[in-house]
């Protein structure tokens, strides 16, 4: 519901209260994404044995990366696009 409330402008009259339990929302959401941010680094080692991959690692790692950030410019290009 934060995250909404955040991305759609909706100002919520909640005080000190609301804040603070806004707050330890967004932290946990925080932590969570840092976490499975960890859990998806892991799959790289378990990736290179499975494929047997001994040479191309940093491209495949620089590909992924700019196909991360292409999207992401899209994304942003068509959200202010649109305004």
């Amino acid at each position: 519901a934060g995250n909404m409330l955040t991305v759609f402008g909706v100002p919520v009259p909640v005080g000190s209260i609301g804040l603070a339990v806004f707050g330890l929302f967004a932290g946990i959401f925080t932590g969570c994404l840092a976490m499975a941010l960890a859990e998806t680094l892991k799959v790289f080692p378990v990736l290179v044995q499975r494929m047997k991959l001994k040479v191309g690692l940093p491209w495949l790692i620089t590909a992924m990366a700019f196909g991360k950030a292409l999207g992401t410019f899209y994304q942003m290009y068509v959200k202010f696009a649109r305004r």
